[in-house]
């Protein structure tokens, strides 16, 4: 299943939204991780458990950074930015192994098949652990939010890559969007600016007019932009 075919639009989509705002607001966030969950394994099966593994990396990683202080009291300036540098080193070292061994190495001839998404969701855990260790983000103690941060179906596939404070996670894991609102972000904003992005990319002037054409990388930063000012309202 891909975001341009009517399965995605006229079922899967339309069903999400409804049970979403069906289900009372304190479970909703149940009903956005098993959307997230069933599209990936509708497209990469067992692969899953990639995804599942680089959540726990993920939010261990973010835990155990903010843990370092607690319990190495006596650690103190220099010390403590080298234990929590290697803590940080070894995260970003487990993800992007997983990803280069996935979907860049060949292993006795033979490639790996690599889940969806799997660079976009490793881009974002290594955002999401750098933001923990510069202490601009606070890691979070419920792993089911990193967990939606990271597999979040709308923009798995195509983007756009956001941080863990850019994602509207607050009125999504709450409950308090409005069906317009969920509409705008689920069908429109991710999935929309993504294919355009793509389109851009692989044919940006054999399919545009004359007076249409323009550079395909200001083309996709300015996409990539606007997707996160829509994503912040």
């Amino acid at each position: 299943m891909a975001y341009h075919l009517l399965t995605y639009s006229l079922i899967f989509l339309p069903v999400v939204i409804a049970l979403y705002q069906l289900c009372p607001a304190r479970f909703r966030f149940v009903v956005l991780l098993a959307a997230d969950y069933t599209f990936f394994c509708m497209i990469s099966g067992k692969l899953l458990v990639w995804l599942l593994l680089a959540t726990l990396v993920t939010y261990g990683t973010g835990r155990w950074l903010v843990a370092i202080p607690v319990r190495h009291s006596d650690l103190h300036g220099k010390a403590l930015t080298r234990k929590k540098r290697g803590v940080l080193a070894l995260g970003i070292v487990l993800i992007l192994g997983a990803l280069v061994t996935l979907k860049y190495l060949r292993v006795f001839g033979v490639t790996l098949a690599a889940p969806i998404g799997i660079s976009y969701y490793s881009l974002q855990a290594i955002s999401y652990m750098t933001d923990v260790y510069r202490g601009t983000q606070e890691s979070c103690k419920n792993p089911v939010k990193v967990a939606l941060y990271l597999s979040f179906f709308p923009q798995i596939m195509e983007g756009p890559i956001s941080r863990f404070s850019e994602l509207f996670l607050p009125a999504l894991y709450h409950g308090s969007l409005s069906v317009s609102t969920q509409c705008s972000h689920f069908c429109a904003v991710c999935p929309g600016w993504g294919l355009f992005c793509a389109q851009l990319r692989h044919n940006p002037y054999k399919t545009l007019p004359s007076h249409c054409r323009v550079k395909p990388c200001s083309a996709i930063r300015w996409a990539r932009t606007s997707s996160i000012k829509w994503q912040s309202r």
